[in-house]
This record gives structure tokens, sequence and C-alpha cells, in this order.
């Protein structure tokens, strides 16, 4: 039994480590902007019949630890299906949740808008 603990803790870091990756692969080296890598997130996971993902970084410049390249505060407006039945709290949580890695690359603020 406690191997096969072991085994699954061991695969949950790794893929939790290969998604990290990726994600930062995509950032800095293949350039991508965040906007982008969060609106592919969003569609895969969602399929989504409307998403939009406006970049807000700008109404922040001049704040403290603010990133003046900006992609730092973002906002979501989404309709699917797949949020439709559950409450907003648990759709906010699941996004975040999906978007865990680009929080570690800079995102510092979401603004979700669930339709």
């Amino acid at each position: 039994m406690l191997k096969k603990i072991i085994t699954f803790l061991i695969i949950k870091y790794l893929l939790i480590t290969s998604n990290f990756l990726t994600s930062y692969y995509n950032v800095f080296v293949m350039k991508k902007n965040l906007k982008k890598i969060i609106e592919e997130k969003l569609k895969k996971e969602f399929a989504p019949t409307i998403l939009e993902v406006i970049d807000n970084s700008h109404l922040h410049v001049g704040h403290y630890e603010n990133k003046q390249e900006g992609e730092s505060h973002f906002a979501i407006i989404i309709k699917s299906a797949k949020l439709e039945n559950i409450k907003k709290v648990e759709a906010h949580r699941l996004i975040n949740k999906i978007l865990q890695h680009e929080f570690a690359l800079g995102v510092h603020a979401l603004e979700i808008k669930i339709l």
C-alpha cells in the first residue's frame, strides 16, 4: 500500500512540475504572452461559447510590485456549458486552479465574469 501511495505522489509531482515547465517554456522561451496562454488553457478545458481575456495591467501601472511590462492583471469573461451547473465560487476556484502556473509566472490578479 505504501508503495502505491509513494508512486502516486511521485507521478502527481512530475505532472505538476511538467505543467509548470510547459508554461515557463511557453512564456520565456517561445515568447508567448500570458494572455494567449490563458486563452488556450481555458478553451481547452471549457470549450466556451464566449471567451474574452482582457489585459488590464495598464490600469495598475505605478502600483506596488506591479510589473512594468504588463501581463499581471487580467479580466476573463466566459460562457461554457461546463460552468453552468456549478456555483460561481466553485467555477472561480476551478479557473484559478487551471491557471495556477500562470500565477507563478507573473499573473497577479484575475477578474472573472461567468455568463
